[in-house]
């Protein structure tokens, strides 16, 4: 189909190997891998209800103010890990800087240079040639061997012999306090936009990078801020430990029992921001005079007071903001994705303590025949992979199902 199709009315059913459902980085990672293995770009088809693979990522990052990424050299959206994009920093700059940073998980790219790089392999691999621009909401087994995939009203837009589920986060997370506070002026989400004013005192529930962003830029705006979290603060060079990135670390998890991954999973997902100077002296400088306080604490209850809000917080504290920002990242659930809970319905996919639990190999177990297969990237992909939700886990899993989904040379 061409670029300029806009709705599954209009389209006639599209036939594929294999069906991609989503297109955010999550697909165009995958995309870039089963090329350069080898798929012809007729044997793939993507699904999704917007056209820039970025959009979201684009709008999050906007939203936090990030300029920088928390990435090693190896997160990028190439199909091999060579070059990287410190060497390719390194030789554009002509310094060894950025390479010797990647040795100590310090090298953090320009947010911009990352999507620059991400906007030239989409044009390169020129997605939307291959691209049904509709929200899939249910997938099932047909007895032609192929499963059917249908939009939100129904309608059946296109079948595969395998389905991938690349399907992001299924909406933002919210401390249960603030869920009647959402329409609220005065009440942001990290990922929403929002302004600061001096002289405001602000409330930022959370620990990752998002916070940390928050933080920086209530505090330049003029404002004080009060950083609320249940765990301690964590300083983390990625967005986990070094060793989960390695095939060693992998084989240690791969051999837990599913409680212990449980466990394993659950203690990492707990926020975290890497050290950097300028905002360790931001945070330091504030917190002597006063504009930055740590609270080690749950938000319970609030109340509105005039233009000003009341806070109770569990460990007994009532605190007074005009302002309270929820950096608590996304719904963690995997039925919150209509389309899981329709395949945990209908098909079996397990999910527990709100993970959904796949194979090894990345897929779930097929109703249909053999061979055909419903696999999952990116935050799906974290039972067995817990990094299957960075720029390096989504290569990763894309290798694996390019052997496990038979990609081969034409």
């Amino acid at each position: 189909m061409t670029d300029g199709a806009s709705g599954a009315g209009a389209q006639a059913l599209r036939h594929s190997c294999i069906a991609v459902v989503g297109n955010g980085v999550a697909a165009l990672t995958t995309l870039s891998v089963f090329r350069s293995a080898g798929l012809p770009r007729g044997e793939i088809v993507v699904y999704g209800d917007q056209t820039d693979p970025f959009a979201n990522f684009r709008r999050y990052t906007r939203a936090i103010r990030q300029d920088r990424m928390r990435s090693e050299s190896s997160g990028h959206f190439f199909p091999s890990d060579f070059p990287g994009l410190a060497l390719l920093d390194s030789l554009h700059h002509r310094t060894p800087l950025p390479l010797l940073l990647s040795l100590f998980d310090q090298y953090q790219p320009r947010l911009a240079y990352l999507l620059s790089h991400g906007d030239g392999i989409a044009r390169a691999l020129q997605p939307l040639r291959s691209f049904v621009r509709t929200r899939i909401a249910r997938v099932e087994w047909a007895e032609q061997k192929r499963f059917v995939l249908y939009d939100g009203a129904g309608a059946a837009v296109g079948s595969a012999q395998h389905v991938l589920l690349a399907l992001g986060h299924p909406g933002l997370r919210w401390p249960e306090a603030l869920l009647p506070w959402r329409g609220d002026a005065r009440v942001a989400h990290a990922y929403q936009r929002k302004c600061y004013h001096a002289g405001e005192n602000v409330l930022v529930a959370g620990a990752g990078m998002a916070a940390t962003h928050e933080w920086l830029a209530a505090l330049a705006a003029g404002g004080q801020v009060l950083a609320l979290s249940r765990q301690p603060f964590r300083l983390q060079p990625l967005n986990a430990p070094r060793c989960d990135f390695n095939a060693a670390g992998l084989d240690r998890y791969r051999r837990l029992s599913a409680p212990e991954r449980h466990a394993y999973l659950d203690a990492i997902a707990a926020g975290s921001y890497p050290s950097r100077p300028d905002w360790e002296r931001t945070l330091s400088s504030a917190r002597r005079d006063g504009r930055w306080r740590a609270v080690q604490a749950g938000l319970l209850a609030v109340e509105a007071e005039g233009d000003a809000l009341n806070v109770r917080l569990s460990n007994g504290e009532a605190v007074r903001v005009q302002r309270i920002v929820a950096a608590t990242g996304f719904i963690p659930d995997a039925v919150a994705h209509p389309l899981i809970a329709q395949l945990a319905g209908a098909h079996g996919a397990r999910v527990e303590q709100g993970r959904l639990i796949v194979d090894d190999d990345f897929t779930l177990p097929s109703p249909g025949a053999e061979g055909a297969r419903v696999a999952v990237t990116g935050n799906l992909a974290r039972w067995a992979l817990p990094v299957g939700d960075t720029f390096v886990g989504m290569k990763y899993v894309a290798r694996r199902l390019a052997h496990t989904l038979r990609v081969r040379p034409a």
